[in-house]
């Protein structure tokens, strides 16, 4: 009975996977905010589309970093394509490689990348899509194969790019 009271009080506060996406509205469509290394990250130019079989989400470059995420099955198993197109939000998705849902790629504006398939990776959450803009939130450990550096509190207002 605790257990069960527990996963009730659990599921309205934090959804009890990790993620939840508040302050989204604070957000202008295009921006995106997060804290890399505990330092504040924020940009502009934040879009969405899915070529082929994969959603992804990108960024221009703000603060000295640029981000690009791609999403290809939720962790229920899902297509993240199909999802978007019937309007299946909230959707949940692990960020480690091309096998295991997706992936995000952080690139300093001092060359190189870093990749979750070189770290235990992160989270994603497609929280809403409403008028072509795309709401979501995410948290992941990536990794240049010397350093690992963590973006946590990430927060998204992604705009739809043309997806013909």
């Amino acid at each position: 009975m605790s257990r069960l009271l527990s996963l009730s009080l659990c599921l309205p506060l934090t959804g009890c996977l990790g993620l939840v996406c508040g302050n989204a509205d604070e957000l202008e469509a295009g921006d995106v905010e997060g804290l890399i290394d505990e330092v504040r990250w924020n940009s502009e130019g934040a879009q969405w589309m899915h070529p082929g079989s994969s959603l992804q989400i990108t960024t221009d470059s703000g603060d000295g970093w640029r981000l690009t995420v791609v999403a290809r099955t939720t962790d229920e198993g899902k297509d993240v394509v199909d999802g978007v197109e019937q309007g299946s939000f909230p959707m949940r998705i692990t960020l480690k490689s091309a096998l295991e849902g997706g992936w995000a790629l952080l690139y300093p504006s001092t060359g190189g990348s870093y990749s979750t398939e070189e770290t235990e990776g992160g989270k994603l959450l497609l929280d809403t899509l409403e008028d072509d803009t795309m709401v979501a939130c995410f948290e992941f450990d990536a990794s240049d194969g010397t350093e690992t550096i963590s973006l946590e509190n990430g927060l998204i207002r992604a705009i739809a790019q043309n997806n013909d």
